[in-house]
């Protein structure tokens, strides 16, 4: 199967012409792999602390959460969601279901968390209620990732920018255009 895909091209007061051209499904695939790490990288990813939220964005420093990583003498953190497994929506109350089962995971484990939500560019998709996870290393909280059915998770260590990584560590990070 095949899919169409048109482009603009012409040069200004030439008139806008158009080059179609037909993609396959493993182009289709990697366009919409794409497509959704460029929506991930977009998000804001907050946390709500008690001192006030928490802002976190893939390439970037948070010195709200480097400061309450120094408060709790801890250097590793992941912000993940049970919400929307492969980013394909649910039914919200299987949502709820979810993340009660992901909260009562990272309680298991012993391990501090904040609740918040990730929010993203788009505003037709709904944000995802979501926790920040204090503690956890990054090989633990892709696991955990796994488990709920995320593609893709942000982690990262005290004093270093927030990083967008893949779940399953054989799936392809896409590069931007």
């Amino acid at each position: 199967m095949s899919v169409p895909c048109c482009k603009k091209t012409g040069a200004p007061g030439n008139g806008v012409q158009f080059r179609c051209t037909i993609l396959s499904r493993r182009m289709k695939k990697k366009h919409q792999q794409t497509v959704l790490w460029d929506a991930y990288r977009r998000t804001t990813y907050l946390a709500h602390a008690p001192n006030g939220d928490i802002r976190i964005k893939p390439g970037r420093r948070s010195p709200a959460l480097d400061g309450l990583l120094n408060e709790r003498r801890l250097r590793e953190w992941a912000y993940l969601t049970a919400y929307n497994p492969a980013s394909r929506k649910l039914a919200e109350e299987k949502n709820l279901r979810r993340q009660r089962e992901l909260i009562d995971a990272v309680r298991d484990r012993g391990l501090a968390f904040l609740e918040g939500e990730g929010i993203g560019a788009d505003t037709r998709w709904p944000a995802e209620p979501s926790i920040l996870i204090l503690g956890i290393e990054s090989d633990a909280a892709r696991a955990l990732g796994r488990q709920f059915g995320q593609l893709a998770i942000v982690v990262g260590l005290a004093g270093q920018p927030a990083r967008l990584v893949a779940c399953d560590p054989f799936l392809p990070r896409p590069r931007r255009p």
